[in-house]
């Protein structure tokens, strides 16, 4: 059916070719017209199925039509009210697309670490851990993986030899694996990960150095080099993005405020601005 549609819609395109496509109306809700080159210059370049595209676009603005049609009866509307709104609304859309042009175009983005830093040690207070962290390594294996032994031994070394020959057994024999003990970690990750198993970690405390869980099938190593509990203070490592999007909301909050006092002097020292009432 949808082709059938493309395809009348493309001879009507053909045949409204001889006329202007701003006089060849497609459909008519309530005396309000939807003309042919509404939808023309809607049909995006890239669209896979433009059949689908123009059945759709027509079928919303008749729905569109039809609820508008039934609103402007029913509701009580302050016309002056209404039309001050939508004033409003249209300068400011202006204004702030106008600011976002001016930010992209010159706003030092550039935020070190120090001012990362610092505002982490001002505002400690605030970097308030919502859930358990840790840092550590957990893997995954069947109980039959070979040299089951050599990976109880070397699961938790710090051994430099050892951690290659880990790795190295990880990425041949693991089901699951992360030894990226270095890295703060939500607790909540670790849970996410045997949670299709019948293991439950509630029953094996993670402030535990180490646990070895076995299950009908597998192996669940999990070793936690160091933890923190919920309602401690959050490490700075896993708040640097966020205390960088403040930072850079601030700058940006600054430059726009000094933008708009600097357009306001500009205007004061043109004299284009009068103010009367006194």
């Amino acid at each position: 059916m949808s082709k059938i549609y493309f395809l009348l819609f493309i001879c009507f395109i053909l045949n409204s070719c001889k006329n202007n496509f701003n006089e060849d109306i497609v459909a008519t809700v309530y005396g309000e017209n939807l003309f042919l080159n509404d939808i023309v210059k809607e049909i995006p370049l890239n669209t896979v199925d433009s059949s689908f595209f123009i059945k759709n676009f027509i079928d919303e603005w008749v729905s569109k039509r039809i609820l508008l049609h039934h609103a402007k009866i029913n509701l009580k509307i302050d016309q002056d009210e209404y039309d001050k709104k939508v004033n409003d609304y249209k300068n400011s859309l202006i204004i702030y697309n106008y600011e976002q042009q001016l930010v992209d175009q010159n706003l030092d983005t550039v935020i070190t670490f120090d001012q990362i830093q610092n505002y982490y040690i001002n505002n400690m207070e605030n970097f308030v851990l919502s859930q358990n962290i840790f840092k550590g390594r957990f893997i995954i294996v069947n109980k039959e993986a070979p040299k089951i032994d050599l990976l109880k031994k070397i699961y938790k070394s710090v051994n430099d030899k050892d951690k290659i020959i880990l790795e190295d057994y990880c990425k041949q024999f693991a089901i699951n694996y992360s030894l990226s003990d270095t890295v703060w970690q939500y607790f909540s990750s670790l849970s996410n990960v045997f949670s299709s198993t019948e293991v439950s970690l509630r029953n094996h405390s993670i402030k535990n150095k180490t646990n070895i869980i076995q299950t009908e099938d597998n192996l669940y190593l999990v070793y936690i080099k160091d933890f923190k509990s919920k309602g401690d203070i959050s490490p700075l490592s896993l708040e640097i993005s966020k205390i960088r999007n403040v930072l850079l909301n601030k700058k940006k909050i600054n430059y726009l405020e000094k933008l708009s006092r600097d357009f306001y002097n500009n205007s004061l020292a043109l004299d284009k601005i009068k103010i009367y009432y006194k």
